[in-house]
């Protein structure tokens, strides 16, 4: 039988000893990433390295959904281009989307 286990109860650690996980820093692990991209400029490859170091030091905690969203997506977006006023951010709603599982914003009491 299978066993199922909500994501909030096991962490990358659990999964690593579970699974037998190693990271790999090869660049080519997933080859089905590499085709038909457009090349990185070295200013977005400096921004998507510390990205990496950031998560990397991250993950050797328990890592919290906000923290992962702040540390990890937030850049992200940004160099992808969303948060340009072509994209038509409502703050409002990102607002909701992100602190509405119950989330607190920092900004309230």
């Amino acid at each position: 039988m299978i066993e199922t286990i909500q994501a909030e109860k096991i962490n990358l650690l659990d999964l690593k000893l579970k699974f037998g996980l190693e990271r790999t820093n090869d660049g080519d692990f997933f080859q089905e990433w590499q085709e038909n991209l457009p090349e990185l400029t070295d200013l977005e490859m400096a921004a998507m390295d510390e990205v990496k170091e950031e998560y990397l030091h991250l993950s050797q905690y328990p890592l919290l959904e906000f923290v992962v969203k702040l540390v990890v997506l937030s850049p992200l977006l940004k160099w992808a281009g969303f948060y340009q006023n072509n994209m038509g951010l409502k703050p409002r709603l990102l607002r909701r989307n992100i602190f509405g599982s119950g989330l607190k914003s920092p900004l309230q009491k």
